[in-house]
Formats: structure tokens, sequence, C-alpha cells
């Protein structure tokens, strides 16, 4: 397989308790050396994102943000929403239902505890909106969207072919993230249903897994 692009989750992938610790960033700089895109395909909130991962602009050739609901190109200093604006009415549903929320372009983030009333809330807004579980977060989503339309999006826009794309990750908005691509992976403490569509599960948990399929699989020397 001839490798042109890693895409890659942030929370339990490449980064722990929301920090990208030094020996997995310098992997993925190695990536990046090797002439091979990096994309990063995140639940997070573009600016939330900035926070905890302030050189993402130098880090990543393309950023899928809100869960496939937003696409940033760091070299062209754009983002660009893929889906609507949250609706009106289901923010006042919302409220009404008592919904802790954050709100994106796109993307209405909570938590789990939240999703029977999430629920109520799009049922009685009556929009097209669809839950996404995270471990503990939880996204409302418009139809359609998700981790995996939003890396054919940057994939596209780097002309890259889905073939030509390692997706590693660990949760469960993972899966349409590893389904795009020739090659999808779980690190080792992924969810149990991640791990077992994988088609590769690396053997260290975590940012150490990244590191593991990024030396093994010399995504350093193209």
């Amino acid at each position: 397989m001839n490798v042109r692009a890693l895409a890659i989750d942030y929370d339990g992938t490449i980064a722990e308790n929301g920090r990208t610790p030094a020996p997995t960033a310098a992997a993925l700089a190695r990536v990046r050396a090797s002439g091979r895109k990096l994309v990063l395909v995140t639940g997070r909130i573009l600016v939330e994102l900035r926070e905890v991962c302030p050189n993402v602009d130098r880090m990543f050739d393309a950023v899928v943000a809100e869960n496939g609901a937003l696409l940033y190109l760091p070299g062209l200093g754009r983002a660009h929403p893929l889906g609507a604006a949250p609706e009106p009415a289901l923010l006042e549903a919302l409220s009404r239902h008592r919904v802790e929320f954050k709100l994106g372009e796109s993307i209405v983030a909570t938590l789990t505890r939240f999703a029977d009333a999430a629920r109520a809330a799009i049922q009685e807004a009556g929009v097209p909106r669809i839950l996404e579980f995270n471990k503990g977060a939880l996204m409302l989503l418009p139809q359609g969207l998700s981790k995996g339309t939003g890396l054919l999006a940057a994939l596209a826009a780097l002309d890259v072919s889905p073939n030509e794309a390692v997706a590693i990750g660990d949760a469960e908005n993972d899966h349409t993230l590893l389904a795009a691509c020739g090659l999808g992976v779980a690190v080792a403490d992924a969810v149990p249903a991640l791990r077992a569509r994988a088609q590769h599960v690396t053997r260290a948990p975590g940012s150490l897994g990244v590191i593991e399929f990024v030396e093994e699989f010399r995504l350093t020397d193209r």
C-alpha cells in the first residue's frame, strides 16, 4: 500500500488528557517530513481544539473538526462548514429540556448523560439531527455527516485518494473514519467494537500505539 496520508483522531489517540505528548508530536512531524499529508479528525470544536493544541496549524495539513461538520485548511487559513448551523428551534428545545450544550459552526456538543433529553428535543423540534457518541461526549450532527464524510472532503482538498490513506482511532465515532480509508487502525485500548472492525490493532495503547504504527510501517521513510 502506498500511503500518502495519515488521518488520526485526537482525544484518546494522539492526545492524553487533552494534550499531545512530545514523542507523539515528534513522530507525526516525521510523517509530514516524509512527504505524506497529516489530517486531524476530531469531534472537538475548532476554537476549543486550538486551546489544547496551540500548534495545530503547524502540525497538520488539514483538520476535520466537529466530528466531520467542519473542514479547516491551515495553509489557506479558512474553515469551511460542511453542515447546516444549529437550528434555533433545536436550541430552544434543548434549553427547555435542561440540556447543557456548546455550539460549533454546525455541531451541538453535550454529554452522554443528556442523551434521552437531547433525543426528545430533536423530536420536539422536528429537525434532521443524529446523535453521535464518543465515550462520555455526545454530539448532535446534521444527518449525513460523520468523521468519514469529513475526511473524504479533506482528502479531496489535498488531492489524495482514500485508498492511499490510513486512519487511526479509538472510539465509537471513529468507525466511519476507519471505513473511509484503505487501512483502518485501532489503538490497543480502543473500544472493543472498533478493535473488532479494524484491519490492524496496535499492541500499545493511545499515543504510544500511534508511535508504534508510524515506526513499524515505516511512515517516516517513503
